[in-house]
């Protein structure tokens, strides 16, 4: 047992790791956390929601690339992922098919956003034609620029993965 009038879940949590979160509930409202002080009764700060928007990745992928190899041949993996406020957050499979992923997310307005995608076994393209090179990521610039849909398309697959 603790100390009399500490909080046991501090000893197991620490003060710094806990917080108070709101998820958003409607699209322009997003996810925010405050640090939150450990008692064995709190009282939640007030919460400050950041107006969101959609930021939607799709991956055109006409010869089901993808659909044939991801989770079927050793090495063919894909990493996705949407970055702001410092930190890389993964977006959520929103729709699949043979020859389509589309993804989304929600990200504060008016935030810096990057998306990158990164593959050692697929070959894309970004949605003007210029290749992305096997094994780099490429990440689009966000902010204010970042169209509605970002777009890459697959356009090969190697049975070997790049070095």
């Amino acid at each position: 047992m603790g100390k009399k009038g500490e909080d046991p879940l501090a000893r197991f949590f620490g003060e710094s790791d806990l917080a108070v979160c709101a998820l958003a509930l409607r699209e322009q409202q997003v996810k925010t956390c405050l640090p939150a002080a450990v008692a064995v009764t709190a009282t939640a700060p007030p919460l400050n929601l950041r107006q969101g928007r959609r930021i939607t990745v799709r991956l055109d992928d006409p010869q089901g690339h993808l659909d044939q190899h991801e989770g079927k041949t050793s090495g063919a993996h894909l990493l996705l992922g949407v970055g702001f406020d410092g930190l890389h957050r993964t977006p959520q499979l929103i729709t699949t098919t043979r020859q389509e992923r589309v993804y989304e997310l929600l990200a504060p307005v008016n935030t810096p956003v990057a998306v990158s995608l990164h593959s050692a076994f697929f070959d894309f393209d970004e949605d003007n034609g210029t290749p992305i090179t096997r094994g780099r990521s490429k990440a689009v610039p966000g902010g204010q620029t970042l169209p509605a849909t970002v777009r890459f398309k697959v356009t090969g697959a190697s049975r070997k993965a790049a070095p």
